[in-house]
């Protein structure tokens, strides 16, 4: 049952990430707005993966690129958040900052034994 619904709640991001790719791109919230959902869907994809399909070697693969979508999708939104429905606030210096720290975060999740480590 639940894997129903994991597998519908990936298709309702499908569906909604094929009418944003539907638009021009145009703008910062609209490019912001497709990475959150594309970032979204492959953590919930993963985390399906994850749970219901039996991966054998590759299942602390697929654990770690779980945790290391986490950063991605919330600087997708922090960046939606910051972009619509107008630029509030300069951040040119703030924003290549939060860049980083999402690639840092994404990678020690999915490069180290950390969150193996936390789990157990």
């Amino acid at each position: 049952m639940f894997d129903f619904l994991y597998l519908g709640i990936a298709l309702s991001y499908l569906i909604l990430t094929g009418f944003v790719l539907l638009q021009r791109l145009s703008t910062s919230a609209q490019r912001y707005f497709l990475f959150f959902l594309l970032s979204l869907l492959f953590w919930h994809i993963t985390l399906y993966l994850y749970l219901f399909i039996p991966l054998g070697d590759w299942l602390l693969f697929m654990g770690r690129l779980n945790y290391a979508m986490g950063p991605l999708f919330t600087f997708g939104l922090l960046g939606f958040f910051y972009a619509f429905p107008q630029h509030t606030f300069q951040t040119d210096k703030t924003e290549k900052i939060l860049w980083g720290w999402t690639i840092l975060l994404s990678v020690v999740s999915l490069a180290t034994p950390l969150i193996d480590n936390n789990e157990t």
